[in-house]
């Protein structure tokens, strides 16, 4: 789980940037202050890591904005715990010079000590844990333009066992735990397919949801891809190929009618999407990034969704939202809401509800109504009268 997230130049975040994040993280602010930025960070902060972008620079570029100076160095990490370890991962880069710095910490707590080791450290050439050898030829490598963690998890066979499993933990984790997007209707079959346990979850819900949905059924197709020219004069029997499954899934209605999933709601088919990953017991660990998660869905099931991950202490879910109805004790903690601001569009920063030590958790705090007032910051300020006028006067001017 991904526990704190700084960055620093990059996107529409000027300053130094600390957001922390718990097993349900809310992300609310009015249209254009930034809310997607933080997912952005995250998927950039995940390319780096797994060296799927090489070429800094270009990246640099791709995430470019009006306020950052091409000679000021883009910040961005996070602190992250596997299980009991505990990680922090921090990468310094810029548009001219690419990698400046990659840091890998270790941090062991116990009760009455936090102590941080450090695994790599370009900045102050700090790589203790390699043998000599192993130093030389990391050295031959273009630390500017690849990732350190990548090359040391996929290029190296580390003497050091306790090193070599720290670095291979935390590259399967950016690997495979970060999920940039919602699952597609493809993988979530795929995820329910032969998983009775998770389709009966699934239909507990649908059915506390008065949906009327009583059985799913799925079905799979196999079929074989091609992996060499067509256009060659080959046997049949040694054409190289891949097989790919594609599934075909309808529900059941009632225990009366089956619908194909083509014909069903775009609410129920997204919400069959989140819920193959929520409940599933086999995605601990897994970390998924939404996007206006409320879309296609009603109000009251939307509320329930943060729920579903509340106590699952080795899932999470980060996700922006224009739904002030989330914004109550009863759903999110104050720790798990972030409220993104930006003044006329400039710069963004990000501020929690747990900051505002006078907003209480008893039944007399009403956080709604504080968001609504703007006294968190970012909640839009229309002027309607404005509006009003300036249509009137279209209107007189047409006369």
């Amino acid at each position: 789980m991904i526990n704190l997230l700084v960055a620093k130049n990059i996107l529409s975040f000027r300053d130094l940037l600390h957001v922390e994040l718990g097993s349900a993280t809310a992300i609310l602010g009015k249209n254009g202050a930034g809310k997607t930025n933080i997912l952005k960070l995250i998927r950039v902060l995940k390319r780096l890591a797994t060296n799927d972008f090489s070429n800094v620079q270009a990246l640099a570029k791709t995430y470019e904005y009006r306020f950052k100076d091409e000679s000021l160095p883009i910040l961005l990490g996070a602190s992250f715990n596997l299980g009991e370890a505990n990680y922090e991962i921090l990468f310094k880069f810029s548009q001219l010079e690419g990698f400046i710095s990659q840091q890998l910490n270790y941090v062991s707590k116990s009760k009455t000590d936090i102590k941080k080791t450090c695994l790599f450290d370009s900045s102050s050439n700090d790589f203790h844990s390699l043998t000599s050898i192993e130093y030389e030829r990391l050295k031959t490598y273009i630390w500017s333009k690849e990732s350190i963690l990548h090359i040391l998890a996929t290029q190296f066979e580390l003497a050091d066992r306790d090193f070599q499993n720290h670095i291979r933990a935390v590259s399967e984790f950016f690997i495979e735990s970060i999920n940039t997007a919602v699952p597609d209707l493809q993988n979530a079959a795929g995820r329910v397919y032969n998983n009775e346990a998770l389709k009966d979850r699934i239909l507990k819900v649908f059915t506390a949801m008065d949906f009327c949905i009583t059985d799913i059924q799925i079905e799979k197709r196999t079929s074989a891809l091609l992996l060499r020219d067509s256009s060659e004069t080959i046997d049949s029997d040694q054409v190289p190929t891949k097989s790919t499954a594609n599934y075909r899934f309808q529900f059941e209605h009632k225990n009366k009618y089956w619908l194909p999933s083509n014909f069903e709601s775009a609410g129920i088919l997204k919400l069959f999407r989140i819920l193959s990953v929520l409940l599933d017991e086999k995605n601990e660990g897994e970390i998924w990034l939404f996007d206006e998660l409320e879309n296609s869905l009603h109000e009251e099931i939307y509320q329930i969704l943060p729920l579903l991950v509340k106590d699952r202490a080795q899932g999470q879910i980060i996700f922006t939202s224009h739904n002030t109805s989330l914004l109550d004790k009863k759903i999110l903690t104050k720790k798990q809401v972030v409220i993104v601001r930006s003044e006329c569009g400039e710069f963004s920063d990000v501020i929690s509800l747990n900051d505002f030590t006078d907003l209480r958790n008893d039944s007399r705090s009403n956080w709604q109504r504080w968001y609504r007032q703007n006294r968190f910051g970012g909640y839009p300020e229309i002027n309607l009268n404005q509006i009003i006028d300036k249509d009137l006067n279209e209107d007189q001017n047409h006369e």
